[in-house]
Formats: structure tokens, C-alpha cells, sequence
């Protein structure tokens, strides 16, 4: 079987070392099916080095979504759990140094007038992070807001650059029901969010798998109790990863079970839907307003029904919503190395993304991906 790495057309090997997948099953499954699974920690790798034009950043395990801190050659990255076990990383995208900011018993958390519908700061023993968002406010703080499966909500962070610290600050369940997995900030201050499916829904697994709608985006701002449905959206088969333009007037949301980008106008609701050859999972927006989009070359069946070990093909791409168009950026097979991708940003030139089940990030300079370029794959938009 071809387990290469495929970048741009062209194809390496990827090398061969032991890893937990804790995939997309985790997110898919009701949670009668989460309490289920078997408790299984990723193994934990030495070998760091560069393979066949991959490069490494080894920590980070389990990550399912990264972000750049605004201004500063660092990296946020999430890690899941599904024992409730998660870690928030900061990585420097200059050294390589990896650090554990969440748990940090040196962060003490602080509660803001901000905080709504959580009585108690996010702990170690219930943390599982997924989506990844962040806003620097007028005073030129950063905030971090993460999706925490384990307590079904969204969780705000306050960054100390200067100590390399997070305190948390604020947190928003989502309804009942409801299971998060993407999260934005908007200019306003307030959020959205994307629940993937409706926990209570015991069909949702096999309504995913038929491509129909499972999920929602919800919205919230400051003052507000709780996440509301958002106004003027649609349902979302499978609503995964969200971006908004730098105005924020339109909302990019990944309809992952249907393979779909959707651009929805926040003003009146309407929607062009960008047909997509692969499951598309967390968005992250360029500085010329352009997406990358990583995800998994596979079906959804496969996903729900893959065990602890869950190599897929997966890519990422590059997509620009305004004129259509879709340029593969790299891709792979999906093997112990890299089983699947599931988010992406780019810095100081670097391609950075997620190995998801792995104790490792991944990135690769873009000068090697120019030299293997291809022209871009334009997908007719279509509306509805």
C-alpha cells in the first residue's frame, strides 16, 4: 500500500513510528460511546529528525488545531484527551522550544467579570482541547479561546507573553446537547462556535455518514448567558472548523460529513457552498483573507469506525473563497508518522500542521513546495 507523503505531486516516504491516532471517532461518537473507549495514552517518540522533506517539532501530543500568537513568531496548539487529560502548548517557531502552558501550577487562574456560565476555572482532570481561536484587544493583550470537549464548552485564556503564561478567565457552555469543536473570535468581542453534532441524537453518526446535517453554529457576546443558535445560519452537516473575513461580515465553516466549505453572509444569510475532494476540518485564515484548510482524504464511515491506531489520507490546502479556487498544498496517505491532519498556519514561511495522534507538530518551508507547484484546482461554487 502507498504510505507516501505527497507534496505538490510529488512523493516521499514517511517512516514508521508508533503513535495513538485519538481521531476524529472522539468527536463523533455520542457520549455514551466516548465513556466507552478504551483508555489509551500516545506513545511517546525520541526520534525527531527530518524525513523525506518533513520537518519536526516533537511535545505536543495529540494536537487537533494550532494558531499563531498575534505579532510574535509563536505558536498556539491544543491537545486532546479523551480521558480528560489535555494540554494547551506553546511552541517558538524560531527555536523549536515546546512548552506545557496548560496544566501550569505556576499559572494561577484568575476569574474574570467576563466569565458566564462556569462556576469554576477549567482543570486538569477535565481538559481536552480541540479548536483554537485568538483575539489581541485594543489595550494589546492576548486571548486564547479553546474548545474543551470534555466539558462541552469554550474556554477563554488570558497570555502573558512577557512570563509565557496562561490565565483563564472566562468560559460558555454550549447548550445541551451541544458538542463543540471549532471556535472564532469576532472583531466585536464575541464568539462563534460550531457544534458538530447533537449528543442527544442517537442517529448522528449514521446521518453523518449519509452527509446530512448534524450541527449548528452558535453565537455568543460579552453580557450574554449562554450560546444561542446564530442568526441567519444554516444547519451544518458535521460543523467543524470556522474563520470569519477580517471585517467580519462573512463566515467560513467547514461542513465536514458533506465535504463542503460554506461562505455565508452573517448581514442576510446567504450561502455559496465550495464542493471540496476531502473532509474538511479547522480554518485558518492568511493575511490576504485567503484560508488554509486541512483535513482528511477519507470517509466518514472509516473515521467513526477506526481504532486507537488511525492512519487516513489527509491534506492541506489552500483556498481562496473569492475567486474559488482550491490548490492542494500537501498531502499524504496517512501512516504512523502522520496519520491524519487536521488544522494549519503558516509562519515566517513555514507550512505548520497537525499530525493529530502524534507527539509532534509538522511543518515544511514553502520554497520546497514552490519548487514542486502546481497550478491551482478551481471547484465551481454553488448556492443555496
Amino acid at each position: 500500500m502507498d504510505r507516501g507523503i505527497r507534496s505538490l505531486g510529488t512523493y516521499v516516504r514517511a517512516g514508521t513510528l508508533a503513535l495513538l491516532c485519538s481521531s476524529t471517532l472522539s468527536l463523533a461518537l455520542p457520549t455514551a460511546a466516548l465513556a466507552a473507549a478504551p483508555a489509551v495514552a500516545p506513545a511517546v517518540t525520541t526520534n525527531c529528525d527530518a524525513h523525506d522533506g518533513l520537518h519536526f517539532i516533537c511535545g505536543p501530543v495529540a494536537s487537533e488545531d494550532l494558531i499563531q500568537v498575534p505579532g510574535a513568531p509563536l505558536l498556539f496548539a491544543s491537545g486532546m484527551s479523551p480521558q480528560g487529560h489535555g494540554h494547551l502548548y506553546l511552541i517558538d517557531a524560531r527555536s523549536r522550544k515546546v512548552e506545557a502552558l496548560f496544566p501550569n501550577a505556576s499559572a494561577a487562574p484568575v476569574q474574570s467579570e467576563d466569565a458566564q456560565s462556569c462556576s469554576t476555572p477549567v482543570d486538569a482532570d477535565h481538559a481536552s482541547f480541540a479548536g483554537l481561536s485568538v483575539r489581541r484587544d485594543a489595550d494589546g493583550v492576548t486571548h486564547l479561546y479553546a474548545v474543551n470537549n470534555a466539558r462541552r464548552s469554550i474556554e477563554g485564556f488570558r497570555f502573558d507573553e512577557h512570563n509565557r503564561q496562561l490565565q483563564w478567565e472566562s468560559c460558555v457552555k454550549l447548550p445541551e446537547g451541544g458538542f463543540p469543536n471549532g471556535v472564532i473570535a469576532l472583531p466585536d468581542g464575541g464568539l462563534l462556535a460550531t457544534s458538530f453534532f447533537d449528543s442527544r441524537d442517537k442517529d448522528s453518526q449514521v446521518r453523518m455518514e449519509r452527509g446530512e446535517t448534524t450541527g449548528v453554529v452558535l453565537e455568543w457576546h460579552p453580557g450574554d448567558a449562554e450560546f444561542t443558535p446564530a442568526r441567519n445560519f444554516p444547519a451544518v452537516a458535521g460543523a467543524n472548523g470556522i474563520e470569519v473575513s477580517p471585517d467580519g461580515k462573512t463566515a467560513y465553516v467547514s461542513a465536514w460529513s458533506a465535504g463542503k466549505l460554506l461562505i455565508i453572509s452573517r448581514a442576510d444569510g446567504h450561502v455559496r457552498e465550495l464542493p471540496l475532494d476531502f473532509l474538511p476540518d479547522n480554518i485558518h485564515r492568511l493575511a490576504d483573507g485567503t484560508l488554509l484548510v486541512a483535513g482528511q482524504r477519507a470517509s466518514v464511515a472509516s473515521l467513526h469506525h477506526c481504532g486507537p491506531d488511525c492512519p487516513q489520507a489527509w491534506e492541506v490546502t489552500h483556498v481562496d473563497p473569492a475567486r474559488g479556487t482550491v490548490e492542494k498544498l500537501v498531502a499524504g496517505s496517512g501512516d504512523s508518522l502522520v496519520n491524519y491532519s487536521c488544522g494549519a498556519v503558516m509562519v515566517d514561511g513555514k507550512l505548520y500542521f497537525t499530525a493529530r495522534g502524534a507527539d509532534r507538530l509538522v511543518y515544511v518551508p514553502m520554497e520546497h513546495l514552490r519548487a514542486a507547484s502546481q497550478a491551482p484546482v478551481s471547484h465551481p461554487d454553488s448556492s443555496s
